[in-house]
């Protein structure tokens, strides 16, 4: 019950966008493997050591000037129809990089059900703040098409989104692991391993039977204080940006609109109790209606 319960909360906190890419399905390793620059840890601070207590690692970081985890996962489902066996599995890697000014998130799709579905998916998004602008560019191609998506608004009104998936971060740290009675990691009630590494924490939830297929999960922590840097060609993107269509800011959400002359404004759409709307948002004006 609390590997299941992990697993959906684990969800439940990334639901804004898919985490699944491909895996075997076999008795052996099916954890997805992260590939590639997008899901490469930076060698950071070397906190995660035999010797080091849980409060010194917990500190570590909640005070980190940068960090990245990456989440990765695997389903695997058997159904027989008609005599015949079908598989049906998704799993992913998904890596998220922090620092006090940048958001980096990255995760690939793949998926089949009964062997005659198969969709294939990488999404990107970057999140940074540069000349006082915070720019969000998303990239989505999959194996039918692709699109990439650049806007940006007044660094003022979305610089907390960074301490926000920090404290997600190491929430999700802290639903996993615990300490003994000598102050030593060990799992929060699950079933699987940790391995500290130095610079990075690997914790491994063993397979376990959810619904009619297995799962796998396994997190990895690092890059503490190790920096992270935008790709230049997301910079280059910067050119593109538009304003964006959709802004909260103390207590208000507004959305773009363009009116019948090609004006364009924002709405407050959404307004807290006792909040009061701005007369301008990204320097358009803010209008009733």
């Amino acid at each position: 019950m609390k590997r299941k319960l992990f697993l959906i909360l684990v969800v439940a906190l990334f639901a804004s966008v898919a985490i699944f890419a491909f895996a075997a399905c076999d008795d052996g390793d099916s954890s997805a493997t992260a590939k590639g620059d997008d899901f490469t840890i930076p060698k950071g601070d070397n906190i995660f050591t035999e010797d080091a207590t849980y409060e010194e690692i917990l500190t570590a970081l909640e005070n980190a000037e940068s960090l990245t985890m990456v989440y990765e996962d695997s389903y695997c489902g058997i159904q027989t129809v008609d005599d015949v066996v079908y598989v049906d599995y998704n799993s992913g890697s998904k890596s998220i990089a922090i620092t006090s000014s940048t958001l980096c998130i990255s995760q690939r799709n793949y998926y089949e059900k009964f062997g005659d579905q198969n969709i294939s998916s990488e999404f990107k998004s970057y999140y940074y703040i540069s000349d006082n602008f915070n720019y969000e560019i998303n990239n989505e191609q999959d194996n039918i098409e692709s699109f990439t998506d650049v806007s940006k608004s007044l660094a003022e009104y979305d610089e907390n989104k960074y301490e926000e998936y920090q404290s997600n971060v190491v929430s999700q740290f802290l639903d996993l692991v615990t300490k003994d009675e000598f102050g030593k990691l060990i799992l929060n009630g699950y079933e699987g391993y940790i391995k500290l590494l130095g610079d990075r924490i690997e914790i491994v939830l063993e397979q376990g039977q959810v619904e009619d297929g297995q799962v796998t999960v396994k997190m990895t922590f690092g890059g503490v204080n190790a920096g992270s840097d935008i790709p230049p060609y997301v910079r280059a993107l910067e050119s593109q940006a538009e304003w964006s269509d959709s802004v909260y800011y103390n207590g208000v959400g507004y959305s773009k609109m363009t009116d019948e002359y090609g004006s364009e404004y924002y709405v407050a759409d959404s307004i807290e109790e006792g909040a009061v709307p701005e007369t301008t948002i990204n320097t358009l004006p803010v209008r009733s209606e």
